[in-house]
């Protein structure tokens, strides 16, 4: 009697270890994906298009209108979000060169990616945003000030004031995931004159924004302390390039 206990015990055990055998083993692999905006190649600049590179799409708004003034037609284009850039004219100012990066060069590479934000759509002005409601980890990316920005901080235009004490040009970093719900933020200043500080971008920084965690959408926010009636009057743009994202995939395998 207390063997046929025993032999019962030992099969039950052994049927119990074969089925923790054949369950499914979660692998978790992660990859590292770089976009260095080299593709496509432009001969100055694109900004009439969302631009989408390894499942991430950088949003962009454009419009082209035309009007008609004393029997001459004329066209306007209006855009904001994502401009892809290969101009590197660090020493003319002024909202003709809006496209060009105040460091003289992409962070690598010929060309590099320009946000424009626009206030009067904050919520979907600018961002960065996965594909097929993915979700995975942004590391960060280069980061400067455009040439337009930079000089208007610098030494002030018929817009902006020239920077001084007290003044800054933030950008904050808002990460939602694949529901729309807010997780996290982060902020980095392009230029930052208070407390006796008097930084003012004009070269690459690496930023780094693993801290937000896995996201689906980026968004990009503009804060300057010169603000007037009719919001920023400091022109909002920045240069970002070589951005690096986590790749995250979940494999399943039999153990």
């Amino acid at each position: 009697m207390h063997k046929k206990k025993v032999f019962r015990s030992l099969t039950l055990g052994l049927l119990l270890i074969g089925m923790l055998a054949c369950e499914p083993v979660v692998n978790v692999h992660e990859e590292e994906i770089c976009i260095n905006f080299e593709e496509p190649v432009v001969e100055e600049f694109q900004n009439n298009q969302a631009y989408v590179s390894n499942n991430l799409v950088f949003n962009n708004s454009y419009s082209l209108s035309e009007y008609e003034w004393e029997g001459v037609t004329y066209s306007s284009e209006t855009w904001y979000g994502f401009a892809l850039s290969a101009l590197c004219d660090s020493v003319t100012a002024g909202f003709g060169n809006q496209y060009s990066c105040s460091a003289g060069k992409a962070a690598g590479g010929r060309q590099f990616g320009l946000f424009y934000y626009s206030a009067y759509d904050a919520d979907s002005s600018c961002f960065i945003q996965f594909e097929q409601e993915q979700e995975h980890v942004i590391k960060g990316m280069q980061i400067t000030n455009s040439t337009y920005a930079y000089l208007s901080m610098r030494d002030g235009d018929a817009f902006a004031k020239k920077f001084e004490a007290g003044d800054f040009l933030r950008i904050i970093f808002k990460a939602y995931d694949a529901q729309g719900e807010f997780k996290a933020e982060k902020s980095f200043y392009l230029a930052d004159f208070r407390d006796n500080k008097k930084v003012l971008l004009n070269r690459w920084e690496f930023v780094d924004l693993r801290e937000l965690g896995k996201l689906n959408k980026l968004s990009i926010y503009f804060e300057s302390s010169d603000t007037g009636m009719y919001g920023i009057n400091t022109p909002t743009y920045v240069c970002i390039d070589d951005l690096i994202y986590i790749k995250v995939q979940e494999l399943l395998s039999a153990s």
